[in-house]
């Protein structure tokens, strides 16, 4: 009810003055105008009952020696509206006695009068009650005041009435409005123009629903985000973990080396790749395993350290990633002929920071880091079964020579 008052105040207030302050002036002109034309009403009602009373004093003058003037004049004063009447001879002496209700008429009213060949035989004045006309006034000021009351009283009426229905429509679109808050809707708005409570209020619940919006958009992308990352888990540790399953089996370094790779490419998307076996004694690489390359010399010859992009990755011990290849590098083969890859990463295999060999991977995609993260992770436990392996064949060889001698002596 309060804000209710506050609206209907501050809508109602300034057109009810205006409108005040109109039928006001309305009422002024409408009395100004009931004014003039009761007086000419007057006026005219006088000037007739002049013209009677003369036409009817034509015989008592003829006749005024034996006919009673003052009589006459008794008889016109019994009008309430006469406030005088006085009968002069030609001269303008009158005739009969001056009598009168107030001494201030109104309207005053003179007649000649004519005898049938034109002889003037006298005049006769009248004067008519000044409290007619302000009784006249009274009422019609009284019928005009009542008339503006009621206008008024109206337009109160109908303004609280429009108000309130403005008010409640505006009302029922802030509930709508949180409404579909409630149930999760935050497209929705209201009209908010305006500088009063309710227009504050929906402004304020346009910008709640906005900070809503907002927030909900956070946490949604906040949402994906993480569901992406535990994707990205998921793909990472199932990965690493079939690698493993790899790399605990019994192999030689060469199997090892082809499976991996295999694997690694398979997994990555990738088409083709390469790893080198890191020789201490010449400091050279030599090819190990390939994955659907193209037979070259550079494969057969290998990579000093500082040779090529493979002796560069060997020499620095740190991954060197093209995303612009040279044409007839590394090329993809397959049943459908050759193609070269679009990106290639060559990656250093290490194990406690001692070489064991390179990675050479193209693809015809761009690797993301969620397969750098796979390859960093992956490369460790490569390099963990390649030493372990060559550890082993080593073993083996000097059990073998070692036998072998044993039997010589």
């Amino acid at each position: 009810m309060v804000l209710f008052s506050s609206v209907r105040n501050k809508i109602m207030v300034p057109t009810l003055l205006i409108t005040v302050s109109l039928l006001t002036l309305l009422g002024v002109s409408l009395a100004l105008n009931s004014y003039s034309g009761l007086t000419r009403m007057l006026k005219a009602r006088a000037d007739s009952n002049v013209d009677f009373l003369a036409k009817i004093s034509i015989t008592s003058y003829k006749n005024f020696e034996y006919f009673d003037l003052d009589s006459l004049v008794t008889e016109i004063m019994k009008d309430p509206e006469v406030d005088f009447a006085v009968f002069s001879d030609a001269q303008g002496i009158p005739l009969t006695k001056a009598e009168g209700k107030s001494a201030h008429p109104f309207i005053e009213v003179e007649r000649k009068i004519y005898a049938e060949d034109g002889k003037l035989l006298g005049l006769l004045k009248l004067g008519i009650n000044r409290s007619i006309m302000d009784s006249y006034i009274r009422n019609s000021l009284q019928m005009i005041s009542v008339s503006i009351v009621v206008a008024i009283l109206l337009f109160v009426y109908g303004m609280k009435t429009l108000s309130e229905r403005v008010v409640v429509r505006r009302l029922e679109e802030l509930e709508n409005l949180s409404e579909k808050l409630a149930d999760g809707d935050m497209s929705i708005t209201v009209n908010a123009g305006g500088y009063d409570e309710i227009s504050s209020l929906g402004r304020a619940m346009n910008k709640m629903a906005a900070n809503l919006r907002e927030s909900i958009g956070k946490t949604v992308s906040r949402n994906e985000e993480l569901e992406d990352w535990q994707k990205q888990e998921l793909w990472l540790k199932s990965g690493l973990n079939d690698l493993n399953i790899i790399l605990r089996g019994e192999h030689t370094i060469a199997e090892l080396a082809d499976e991996a790779l295999a694997f690694m490419a398979d997994f990555l998307g990738a088409g083709v790749g390469v790893i080198y076996l890191y020789f201490e004694k010449g400091e050279m690489l030599q090819t190990l395993s390939t994955y659907a390359v193209s037979k070259s010399n550079r494969l057969n010859w290998g990579f000093a350290l500082g040779e090529g992009l493979p002796g560069q990755v060997a020499l620095e011990r740190k991954m060197i990633y093209l995303d612009s290849v040279p044409p007839y590098y590394l090329a993809v083969t397959s049943p459908f002929g050759k193609a070269d890859p679009l990106n290639v990463a060559v990656m250093p295999i290490m194990y406690n920071d001692s070489l064991v060999g390179v990675l050479e991977l193209g693809s015809f995609k761009r690797f993301s880091d969620a397969d750098f993260s796979f390859l960093n992770q992956s490369l460790e436990g490569v390099a963990i079964a390649m030493k372990v392996n060559r550890s082993r064949l080593l073993v083996n060889d000097l059990m073998a020579n070692t036998q072998k001698q044993t039997e010589e002596f």
